[in-house]
């Protein structure tokens, strides 16, 4: 098998050289970064995709970004959120559910009501529902609090969809639901070399069917609307028979 110890690190330097170098409609606005957080499982079921992070612990400027590429770049990868240990990256999210204190109450965000109840579904006796999920967004860079802009994406969006396909590759999910709407996804699948849809009776779900975008790995790929303002057990209730067993082969 090839080194693929280097995809993500390299797919997110071309990402960052990009905005640097077309600096102009990220000027004025603080930006925040986000990489991948995985559970603490060998392998990965599931793969979940959004549109872009909403806010983070630190963030910075294209000016700093472009006086320092490579020192951000290593605080990105690096990146240790209090709550966020390296060795998993995703117990905060179980963490701060009912969080009653000051801060952050996942339980709140619909995206990871969706999420967890699925997870929960699926995870086996002695398992953490999280063990072996990944979450990532489809723009790695936004600004603080809100999604890119549509000529942000113009600069960035093949660039940054060159490092989702780098993390599909180095993650090898079974299962990749996008919870972003299909006006995100299109791109993702309409790069696909082959795709089969597959029979459904979900009317929320956009599109699900097996993908193949490198290789010959054939992964199952659902596209839903963003949770947001919909009934969450719904979606959840609509992706769950969608998807792979956890115990059949990846292909």
């Amino acid at each position: 098998m090839p080194d693929i110890s280097n995809l993500l690190p390299a797919a997110y330097r071309h990402l960052l050289e990009t905005i640097a170098t077309k600096p102009h409609q990220f000027s004025g606005h603080q930006l925040v970064a986000f990489h991948p957080m995985r559970g603490p499982g060998k392998t990965v079921d599931t793969l979940y995709i959004g549109r872009a992070l909403n806010g983070w612990h630190w963030d910075f400027t294209v000016e700093a970004l472009q006086a320092d590429l490579e020192g951000h770049l290593r605080k990105i990868l690096e990146d240790k959120h209090e709550a966020a240990a390296y060795e998993d990256r995703l117990n905060w999210v179980e963490k701060y559910w009912q969080n009653g204190t000051k801060g952050y109450n996942t339980a709140k965000s619909q995206f990871w009501q969706v999420i967890r109840q699925i997870s929960i579904e699926r995870s086996k006796e002695g398992e953490q529902w999280w063990d072996d999920i990944v979450w990532t967004n489809f723009f790695k860079i936004a600004p603080a609090k809100r999604n890119p802009t549509g000529k942000m994406i113009n600069i960035m969006g093949q660039a940054s969809h060159d490092l989702l396909m780098a993390e599909i590759a180095y993650y090898q999910p079974r299962n990749i639901v996008c919870l972003s709407g299909l006006n995100y996804a299109a791109h993702l699948l309409a790069s696909a070399k082959s795709t089969v849809s597959i029979d459904r009776n979900t009317p929320l779900i956009e599109y699900a069917g097996d993908v193949c975008w490198q290789g010959d790995e054939v992964i199952r790929l659902v596209i839903s609307p963003h949770p947001q303002s919909r009934s969450t057990a719904r979606i959840a209730k609509e992706i769950m028979p969608l998807l792979k067993d956890r115990n059949s082969e990846k292909t």
